[in-house]
Order: C-alpha cells, then sequence, then structure tokens
C-alpha cells in the first residue's frame, strides 16, 4: 500500500520507491522483465540499477503493475526472506557509499537482484537472461567479476561469517555498514507491517 501511495504522489520520490519495490522481490523482477519487453525494445543502453529501471518504465505503469500484483498476489513472500533481501540490499549500498567506482543505487541492485532468483525459485542465469542488465552487473551476478563482483563476494563472506582474511579495521567498517543496514530494513519493514 505504501509502494501505492508513493506511486500516486504528483512527483513521487524515486529513492523512497526503490526502497519500497525492493521490498517485493517478485516486482522487481517484473520490472526488470517489462524492460526487455518489446514496448522497451529501443532501450539504448542496458539498466545498472533498481531507480534507473523505475525512470525508464515510469510511475503510471509501475502503479499498474503494483496494483495488479497486489490485487493478484495471495502468497506474500516470507518476512524472514524479505528481511534478508531487503538488507543484503542496503549492505550493498552502505559499502558502495566507501568507494569511490561503485555506485550506490547499482550495489543496491546488485544486492537485491542476488537474492531474488532464489526468493522466486529461478535460477540466476534464467532470471538474468530476462533482464536488461548492463554487462558489469551481469558478471557480478554470474560470475562474481569486476569490482561489483567482489563487493557481492564480500557481503557473501561476510553473511557467512568468513572473515578470516580480513583485518580488524575491515570488519569493523563491515560491521557498521550491516548495522546500519539493518536499522533501515527494520524501520522500511515496520513501515509496511
Amino acid at each position: 500500500m505504501q509502494l501505492l501511495a508513493e506511486l500516486a504522489l504528483t512527483e513521487p520520490d524515486h529513492a523512497r520507491l526503490e526502497s519500497l519495490l525492493a521490498q517485493h522481490p517478485h516486482l522487481c523482477n517484473l520490472v526488470f522483465r517489462q524492460l526487455n519487453s518489446a514496448a522497451h525494445a529501443n532501450l539504448v543502453r542496458p539498466i545498472s540499477s533498481l531507480r534507473e529501471a523505475i525512470q525508464l518504465l515510469g510511475t503510471q505503469r509501475l502503479t499498474s503493475m503494483a496494483a495488479a500484483l497486489s490485487l493478484s498476489r495471495n502468497d506474500p513472500v516470507q518476512r524472514l526472506q524479505l528481511r534478508q533481501v531487503v538488507i543484503r540490499a542496503g549492505v550493498c549500498r552502505q559499502i558502495a557509499k566507501r568507494l569511490k567506482d561503485i555506485n550506490e543505487s547499482t550495489a543496491f541492485t546488485l544486492g537485491l537482484l542476488s537474492l531474488i532468483g532464489q526468493v522466486e525459485g529461478e535460477s540466476m542465469q534464467s532470471m538474468i537472461g530476462s533482464i536488461p542488465l548492463a554487462d558489469e552487473v551481469k558478471q557480478a551476478l554470474l560470475t562474481r567479476e569486476g569490482s561489483l563482483g567482489k563487493l557481492l563476494l564480500l557481503v557473501e563472506r561476510f553473511e557467512r561469517g568468513e572473515l578470516e582474511r580480513l583485518s580488524a579495521k575491515i570488519i569493523a567498517l563491515l560491521n557498521e555498514d550491516y548495522l546500519a543496514a539493518v536499522a533501515w530494513a527494520e524501520t522500511l519493514l515496520s513501515e509496511t507491517r
């Protein structure tokens, strides 16, 4: 409902839309797939973030999709899975804030997409094949290559507690980023309960 309310505004806040949309992995998947449809065949370049996808798709189309999905989908994603998706996306964004070569929005989208396939029960290869993503994002998701791939690997290692090769300073920064992402996610998710 909050997503629909934000979409109803004359000038919705794209950062807030991105955050609200991240709580609906199935809808995110549909947004990316929509950009791969014939209606967007003239897409000049691949996209690299959820925010870009929102801008390209437009709030009118996104509103229609969100409304249709909320009316037709009676099996919401379990809170635990949703929390994990939102936290990972938030951690990726927090880490990117400290880096010069990674866009925060792209990092957020990377974290989001890295778990959507799992939540949706779809292989990463299949999901990636149906979304017009920038090559660097695809490579990061499929092979963990490039700076985005290294970011995702770092987050996955952190989640698994594989920290033995990291300095105490890096671990402290990751803990800060994780706690900030959890606080953000809890606030976001509590607003939708």
